[in-house]
């Protein structure tokens, strides 16, 4: 049986662009130039949200911190930092210091029936930003009690980039 390659493009002493995998009946099998995320920027750091009166809706962005000018997208890790919930109140996240992986939005449910909030991580333009839309009816108890949608902080590790 024959032995594969790895080798990088173009070959030393240029600056290597690409590494590839080859088989050893000389098809490539893998290579860095195929769609691979490229992390140009790490971000860390909390965000924090005050509490607010039920009804809620509408749409609001926070800057994060900047990022290289060709990323385009976010991955990484929140958490739920602290919340500030009255007691029998439901949070939208499940537990406080449980990290969730972010790639796209995370949807949380705050109550019984249609009432969600939305959290993305973006990034463009060289800017890394946190938006959060919120469709929060007037939450209430068994009694009666009207809940406001509750204060709270996420903690995030962010790989900002772009997939080539």
């Amino acid at each position: 049986m024959g032995k594969g390659v790895l080798r990088t493009w173009p070959q030393p002493p240029d600056a290597w662009t690409e590494i590839q995998m080859i088989g050893s009946d000389g098809v490539q099998r893998w290579s860095t130039a195929d769609s691979i995320f490229h992390v140009t920027d790490v971000l860390q750091g909390s965000q924090s949200f005050p509490q607010r009166m039920t009804p809620v809706t509408g749409n609001s962005t926070a800057t994060l911190g900047s990022c290289n000018a060709a990323a385009t997208y976010v991955l990484g890790y929140m958490k739920l930092a602290s919340v500030g919930l009255q007691a029998g109140q439901l949070s939208p996240f499940p537990a406080v210091g449980d990290w969730y992986y972010v790639s796209g939005t995370y949807l949380g449910f705050t109550g019984i029936g249609d009432d969600c909030c939305a959290y993305t991580f973006m990034a463009s333009g060289g800017v890394v930003s946190l938006e959060e839309q919120l469709a929060v009816y007037e939450v209430k108890n068994s009694v009666g009690q009207t809940f406001n949608f509750p204060a709270f902080t996420l903690d995030y590790e962010l790989w900002i980039g772009y997939f080539r």
